[in-house]
């Protein structure tokens, strides 16, 4: 008599393999060129390029990034099950539960860092915030609402 295989359960995700899903979700190197991007515009306006400000600037600009792009992914989920299967989130690696999670720690952490650099950096930051949350829940599927929000987004990174 020959017997079955037992089936396979499916394992839970470990630390590692959940980072790395978190991290492809923020989409590292746009969040990267956010922060290079911040860094060019302090210094081509005359800062340190090493200074603290523009250091934290940076960063928070970069975490802000990785925010919307987390918030894109969850609000565009079902579209992305035909058209980008290969996320975090359509893939099913992930959980909206988490992509929220990390989008709104991220929000805070870049916020924070922006107000911690100066107040005009954080009431920037705080503006971008307000305008990825309107993008992404209301504006993207209006036309040139969306894509003019989108480029002051994009110029808001240059002072």
């Amino acid at each position: 008599m020959i017997s079955k295989p037992e089936p396979m359960c499916p394992t839970s995700p470990t630390w590692s393999s959940m980072l790395v899903e978190l991290l492809l979700l923020t989409r590292p190197r746009n969040c990267v060129l956010t922060g290079i991007s911040v860094w060019v515009g302090a210094v081509t306006s005359g800062a340190d390029n090493a200074s603290f400000v523009v250091i934290l600037a940076a960063i928070g600009a970069a975490a802000i990034a990785g925010s919307g792009n987390g918030m894109n992914d969850v609000v565009d989920l079902e579209v992305d099950r035909c058209n980008r299967p290969d996320r975090p989130l359509p893939s099913g690696r992930l959980s909206t539960g988490a992509a929220l999670t990390v989008s709104a720690l991220l929000g805070v952490t870049g916020l924070t860092l922006a107000f911690v650099a100066g107040i005009m950096p954080g009431m920037i930051a705080f503006a971008v915030i307000i305008g990825l949350a309107l993008y992404n829940w209301f504006l993207k599927r209006v036309g040139l609402a969306g894509n003019v929000l989108v480029s002051l987004i994009a110029a808001s990174t240059f002072p």
